[in-house]
């Protein structure tokens, strides 16, 4: 048997996509993955769960149209979007397997565990194999955390990856944990009836977005009948009876309880590398993560590592650009990551997304901030797909007229926050944006009108 160029451990996004650019640059490349490739974003997380927010999405919007007098209002069946779910999913599987495929990659299913310098022992249904790679890349992922509270391993409290294998729509969700996958889960149930509470242990709900934006998106979720609470810290979840979890948590000096059928702990993460045998190659770790620098190495130079398991980001789209660092170093390259301009996103219902710093982290570096907004409200194409809820905020340097960044909550969010991510890159100003000729009626408009309102000049307002 040949000895790989590369060997990978993983098949998620961090991992495969690192196999691909080692095999375009010549490298003969094995992967080794225990379950499923395309990892916890494609089987257990990003693609899952945007497949039922689409669809819930939708079935908010025909709710709330005039269908006519005897006319049932529009539902759907937990049962057909969960086989909606899974379709997509294998269909992107399937996709994942030939692109490999195309590649001339090895795919070996099966456990692997770390035993030498370059050595790795997989332990496949057949047996046990050992391999030997010239360089190894560690792509492992991470897996949801338990709740460290009393009750935390209660049987009905789940993790986001178990909330996808539900077969029954709880009429009670509780929800600990009110950053991007609370509050995604938080749409999909509201809108299949469910009445849900999230439980946010900081002031507000994702604590790493702009404020105003944050409260703009709890009050429309509050008026769909979600019910919020921050600055809650969940103290114990308790069993009342075969369907039925109490929790118990404080708010403001006040102990409060609240009742669910579930509950979802979406309260962070873990790495994975329990029984991985880093020690035997005496990788270093930082904060219980694989430490890697800039060019995703870890301290022996053999060795690198991308995706969640390197303790940086926990974004499917940062795993790929680390994965292609990773593979590009291994294969004798020199390359860097530049984490400078990553947008997050969070895809509610609408949606909220940003990149760079928001007002107040400007402020606070000292800076000389300007600031326009720009409301979808006066968007014409918006209102064409009655989704006017939302706005744009793009924060800039009052001197330079530099983009600092930008928050976008609402229609597309997270499709038009890529525009802002390309401007922050290039160091575009608001000139640069304002001077756009934008294709109309568009929701892309919205930025050259927040980009004009920061000096006062947004055409499509009514003048203040």
């Amino acid at each position: 048997m040949s000895v790989p160029d590369v060997l990978i451990i993983g098949g998620g996004p961090g991992g495969y996509v690192a196999a691909i650019r080692a095999a375009q640059l010549g490298g003969k490349v094995t992967i080794i993955e225990k379950d499923k490739l395309g990892g916890t974003c494609l089987n257990r997380g990003c693609i899952p769960t945007k497949t039922l927010i689409e669809r819930t999405k939708l079935l908010n919007k025909l709710q709330h149209l005039n269908l006519g007098p005897g006319t049932d209002k529009p539902r759907i069946e937990l049962k057909e979007i969960m086989q909606t779910k899974q379709s997509t999913v294998d269909k992107i599987c399937k996709s994942t397997q030939r692109l490999l495929d195309s590649y001339g990659i090895e795919i070996l299913q099966g456990t692997a565990r770390i035993v030498g310098q370059k050595e790795v022992e997989v332990k496949e249904d057949a047996g046990t194999n050992r391999f030997t790679a010239r360089k190894l890349i560690i792509a492992t992922g991470s897996s949801p955390a338990i709740l460290p509270i009393p009750g935390g391993a209660t049987e009905g409290v789940l993790s986001g990856e178990k909330m996808l294998e539900i077969s029954d729509v709880p009429d009670r969700l509780v929800v600990v944990g009110g950053g991007s996958i609370g509050v995604e889960f938080a749409c999909i149930f509201n809108a299949l009836g469910t009445k849900v509470t999230i439980l946010e242990l900081m002031p507000q709900i994702l604590p790493n977005e702009d404020t105003d934006m944050s409260q703009f998106l709890r009050q429309l979720l509050e008026n769909r009948g979600i019910e919020i609470h921050t600055e809650a810290k969940v103290e114990e979840i308790s069993s009342k009876g075969s369907a039925e979890l109490s929790v118990r948590f404080s708010e403001g000096g006040q102990e409060k309880v609240v009742g669910g059928n579930r509950v979802l702990a979406s309260v962070g993460r873990k790495p994975n590398i329990e029984n991985l045998g880093l020690d035997n190659m005496n990788i270093t770790l930082e904060r219980g993560w694989i430490k890697t620098d800039n060019h995703m190495q870890t301290n022996n130079p053999n060795v690198f590592a991308s995706g969640d398991v390197a303790g940086k980001y926990q974004l499917a789209y940062v795993a790929w650009a680390e994965g292609i660092v990773a593979a590009e170093n291994a294969m004798s390259k020199n390359s860097e990551i530049d984490y400078s301009v990553i947008p997050k996103c969070t895809f509610s219902d609408p949606q909220l997304a940003s990149v760079g710093l928001t007002e107040n982290q400007a402020r606070s570096k000292g800076m000389n901030v300007k600031v326009g907004f720009f409301s979808f409200s006066d968007n014409s194409r918006a209102l064409t797909l009655g989704e006017e809820d939302g706005g744009i905020k793009i924060v800039t340097d009052s001197d330079s007229g530099e983009i600092l960044g930008a928050q976008i909550m609402g229609a597309e969010a997270c499709e038009l926050i890529g525009g802002m991510a390309l401007a922050l890159k290039l160091e575009a100003t608001i000139q640069d944006l304002g001077d756009m000729i934008c294709v109309h009626p568009t929701l892309f408009e919205v930025i050259k009108e927040a980009a004009l309102d920061v000096e006062g000049r947004a055409i499509h307002r009514i003048k203040k």
